[in-house]
């Protein structure tokens, strides 16, 4: 059995301006406060094979040489890397942050870059990777009523799943095997 999830951009882009304002706190004790402040998203596109990229107004605040510093970015350009990992019910929608471009106010540019990767390297670790268990979302394991003797369940499972993305849209397909047990 085959199912397939359209997701539009029209859709996802609305669900993308309704998190805004956000913050994503990558704060450690190590570390001392590493915040990051989504205040409006400008642009929002598909990036086809990628995921998604969006511009707006970001504050950061960052610890350099032990200290916090608040940092306002204007034109900030950050891709969301849209990825399907694992397989069977382990099959799960990733999504990741990383800053394309950033244009930090009164810094030059050869000190934005290091402070970008900096911050790159945060998002990447894997507790701020956001994931749907699509794998678990499409199985089930639903009980046929009781008056059906023998007592049976019906049942799928992910068999295998694609992920396409467009500047139309994403569109998540699934096989499914389908049995009664």
């Amino acid at each position: 059995m085959d199912a397939t999830i359209t997701f539009p951009q029209s859709e996802i882009e609305a669900v993308v301006r309704g998190m805004v304002p956000m913050r994503i706190d990558l704060s450690s004790e190590d570390e001392g406060t590493r915040t990051i402040d989504i205040d409006a998203v400008h642009t929002f596109t598909l990036v086809p094979d990628r995921g998604a990229r969006a511009t707006g107004n970001v504050r950061v605040e960052w610890p350099v040489l032990g200290i916090g510093v608040p940092l306002s970015i204007e034109d900030l350009c950050i891709d969301v890397l849209i990825t399907l990992q694992g397989n069977g019910d382990d099959t799960r929608l990733s999504f990741q942050f990383e800053i394309q471009t950033a244009d930090i106010r009164n810094l030059p540019g050869f000190i934005e870059k290091p402070i970008i990767a900096k911050v790159n390297d945060a998002l990447s670790g894997e507790a701020t990777i956001l994931a749907w268990s699509t794998g678990k979302t499409l199985s089930t394991n639903v009980a046929l009523p009781k008056m059906l003797q023998p007592q049976r369940h019906f049942q799928t499972r992910v068999t295998q799943a694609n992920l396409a993305i467009t500047t139309e849209g994403l569109t998540l397909s699934a096989n499914l095997a389908s049995s009664v047990a």
